[in-house]
């Protein structure tokens, strides 16, 4: 598993074990409500649960006759607040908590063993970077004796103590030196590309 799917899991994890702990909290609902006129009503409600505030009107037709009082008066209300709080508890609420805590507990384990998986393969990156750097080295430490290793050739030619066939053996060997310095820079650009690859790909998991 990637470290970046790995991440994503344990966000949905945590997004669901979130839910299953609100469901066990209780909930409370309010509403206010207004009456301009006996036939107008605007009320507003809110619950906990959503935090989504509701707006509503409504009029009726006739208008809402007033209330008696004991003493024979009437009134007629101009506003209302209304609370509530309500907790529902079932065991199947507290075993989709159960299940909610294992999945994140496992997600989060999958986390973390991507996370040390990308550890070392960006330790294992490095050292191939480094091993990369160093085969550089050799080659052009090759390539430099095999030029050197040329010129003394030719000069021993000119002098007669060489023959052709050394010098061209002299040259062989430089090809074989400057194939060999192409390989290992063809080499440090493809490890540079993986590490920088790697990288690329932890700043998409960790922007």
């Amino acid at each position: 598993m990637s470290l970046e799917e790995a991440r994503l899991n344990l966000l949905e994890a945590q997004i669901a074990l979130e839910a299953a702990q609100r469901s066990l909290l209780p909930t409370l609902q309010g509403s206010y409500t207004r009456y301009p006129s006996g036939n107008d009503t605007l009320s507003l409600s809110l619950s906990s649960k959503t935090l989504q505030p509701t707006l509503a009107y409504t009029r009726q037709n006739p208008a809402q006759a007033a209330t008696a009082l004991p003493g024979g008066g009437r009134y007629r209300a101009t506003e209302e607040l209304r609370l509530s709080l309500s907790l529902t508890l079932s065991p199947g609420l507290f075993a989709a908590l159960e299940a909610a805590q294992a999945q994140a507990r496992g997600a989060e384990e999958a986390f973390l063993a991507a996370s040390r998986q990308a550890r070392l393969q960006e330790e294992s990156l490095k050292a191939g970077l480094l091993g990369a750097r160093s085969a550089l080295a050799l080659a052009q430490s090759r390539k430099a004796s095999a030029e050197k290793a040329l010129e003394e050739a030719k000069k021993r030619l000119a002098l007669g103590l060489e023959s052709p066939l050394g010098v061209l053996q002299a040259e062989l060997n430089l090809l074989q030196a400057e194939l060999g310095l192409l390989q290992a820079e063809n080499n440090l650009r493809n490890r540079l590309m993986e590490l920088y690859q790697f990288y690329g790909e932890l700043l998409e998991v960790n922007p």
